[in-house]
């Protein structure tokens, strides 16, 4: 007869009874499922027989979970899963799938877009210009200005003009027998103050010669100073005088003490003018003094 199991008092907690031993079976009969506390490991066989399958357990079971096999794949997990998710490869990036600013009409590029999916703002680089010439009159040597000297000689033979005197107005040389000039294509020619000329004329968008002759003086057209490279001015039997638009002057030395005839020299430096005095063998034709300064005349176009 079986022992009498002990009820659960008053407190309602866990009761812990033993089981009533249950009559021998056969071997080959299957164990009947436990329905008590089993406090032993997961996957021990039950020690009834070893040939008989296990039961499932149905009551608390505190042993260790076998960890799974590295060939068996995870089971999919249904809670919050806050790890980090793999990198998308190189060959399936995403498209993009942000705002797009493209212009309506224009062609996708067929490159695949990254995998950013936000709005880029990249910082485009200004349009490069092409930097303008430098001022080189800025980094000349120290020159006398006009009105610092009255008179050029071969003690004192250069005096420089401010930008704003090298580009208002006409500079007028009074005194001179002929000239000669070269722009900055280097068209030359020359001419003197009988009306005979020879080269190429230099001419203003106002149809006025940049270098030429008005009532007996030599004049420059200073509006027009950029197309002007250089100019000589040969002195007849009186003193040269140079003028410019605020009444300022200086004098030029017609000889030197050994009889040779003055050479006024004006060249373009940048934004100035700079006027230098030089002085040639008081015979010499116009043609030696063109080629002692360098001036080759231009021919006309037919």
């Amino acid at each position: 007869m079986p022992r009498p199991t002990a009820a659960s008092g008053a407190s309602g907690g866990l009761t812990l009874s033993r089981t009533p031993p249950r009559p021998a079976t056969s071997s080959s009969a299957p164990a009947a499922p436990s329905v008590g506390l089993n406090l032993s490991r997961p996957g021990t066989p039950a020690s009834s027989s070893p040939s008989a399958p296990s039961a499932p357990s149905a009551g608390l079971n505190l042993g260790r979970t076998p960890a799974p096999s590295p060939s068996a794949p995870p089971p999919p997990s249904v809670g919050l899963d806050l790890s980090r998710p793999p990198a998308p490869s190189a060959s399936s990036s995403a498209p993009s799938v942000g705002l797009n600013l493209a212009r309506p009409g224009t062609s996708t590029p067929s490159t695949p877009v990254g995998p950013a999916a936000g709005l880029a703002l990249h910082r485009t680089s200004p349009v490069e210009t092409p930097a303008r010439p430098t001022d080189i009159s800025s980094a000349l040597f120290a020159a006398p200005s006009l009105g610092d000297l009255r008179e050029l000689s071969e003690e004192q033979p250069v005096i420089r003009l401010d930008p704003r005197q090298s580009a208002i107005g006409t500079l007028a040389v009074t005194g001179v027998e002929a000239i000669a000039w070269e722009d900055v294509e280097r068209v030359t020619g020359a001419a003197n103050r009988h009306g005979a000329h020879i080269g190429v004329p230099v001419m203003t968008s106002g149809n006025r010669p940049l270098v030429g002759f008005h009532e007996q003086n030599a004049v420059v057209a200073l509006r027009h100073l950029r197309k002007l490279r250089r100019a000589i001015f040969i002195a007849g039997q009186v003193p040269l005088t140079v003028r410019v638009f605020d009444g300022k002057t200086v004098a030029v030395v017609p000889a030197n003490r050994r009889g040779d005839k003055a050479v006024l020299y004006l060249s373009r430096i940048g934004a100035v003018l700079e006027l230098r005095v030089e002085y040639v063998a008081a015979q010499a034709p116009d043609e030696a003094i063109w080629a002692e300064f360098g001036f080759t005349m231009s021919i006309p176009h037919s």
